[in-house]
């Protein structure tokens, strides 16, 4: 994509001393240091190239680049400005996944700026509502599930095991479409004025929406072991008393306890495993 060999020689690195976020793809987010004139630079690019690094290029460019810097951050960004071009590069992490047929996930993944969606009950039960959907659409199995205020965690058996990206995009879209359809419906209410105000997207990021609800990125663990299935689901069961969201495991309607402990299958009923 640059040219010549790997890494570039004359490409040298600029430490961008600002706070920015990046999302769960390529893209800049929350800049409240946005008049930095290096980022400001990077964000009106026209069409920036997006390279990306394996991990052996990165440590390769790090070890012959002369005062490199590592920002706070799951992505380090470079810029790099010549007469000819403005290009910029992020480099990413690779991640590689592998699905063992018949093995448990536990999946977790986060809403947009962490917004607390889900102290609203009615789009509890639209994720319970989507979940099952999607659960009765590929036929996998659903060992267990919570719902904190900001983040999900699900332990799945996915049947074959390479569903488990659909699975979670048969999630996280619908779900997305229906939480934005009822905040535009009710943008009158502070509330949802505030929440929606809160899932825009800035300007900053190039994207087909104005919108986003989920973080790009989930985080799938294999689970190998009953001891590593019994240590998360009590993890997933006890973490709203953690957090302080109620006193006990059973006051809290939107987990997978009151289906274990009480036998209450009317929200989700799970699949034991034998």
């Amino acid at each position: 994509m640059c040219g010549g060999t790997w890494p570039p020689k004359r490409l040298i690195p600029t430490r961008i001393d600002v706070d920015f976020l990046l999302d769960g793809a390529d893209n800049l987010i929350d800049a409240p240091s946005n008049r930095h004139p290096l980022l400001q630079a990077v964000c009106t690019l026209p069409k920036p190239t997006k390279l990306r690094l394996t991990r052996g290029q990165f440590s390769l460019w790090m070890a012959q680049t002369p005062g490199f810097w590592c920002l706070r951050s799951r992505r380090d960004v470079f810029f790099q400005r010549n007469a000819m071009r403005s290009i910029l590069c992020i480099a990413m992490p690779i991640y590689h996944r592998t699905y063992t047929p018949g093995q448990l996930r536990f999946i977790t993944a986060s809403t947009y700026r962490r917004t607390p969606l889900f102290l609203s009950d009615r789009f509890c039960r639209c994720f319970v509502q989507r979940l099952e959907e999607v659960r009765q659409e590929l036929q996998f199995r659903l060992v267990g599930w919570v719902l904190m205020p900001e983040h999900f965690h699900v332990l799945i058996r996915p049947q074959p095991a390479e569903t488990t990206p659909l699975v979670m995009k048969g999630l996280r879209v619908e779900s997305a479409k229906r939480i934005l359809k009822a905040l535009r419906e009710n943008v009158q209410f502070p509330w949802c004025q505030k929440t929606l105000a809160r899932l825009r997207l800035p300007s900053t990021v190039h994207d087909e929406s104005h919108y986003r609800v989920w973080q790009r990125r989930s985080y799938p663990f294999n689970v190998f072991s009953e001891k590593k299935f019994n240590e998360k689901l009590d993890y997933m069961h006890n973490n709203p008393a953690v957090r302080g969201l109620v006193s006990a495991p059973r006051d809290w309607p939107w987990s997978s306890w009151r289906f274990y402990f009480l036998g209450d299958a009317s929200l989700l009923r799970m699949d034991r495993l034998n």
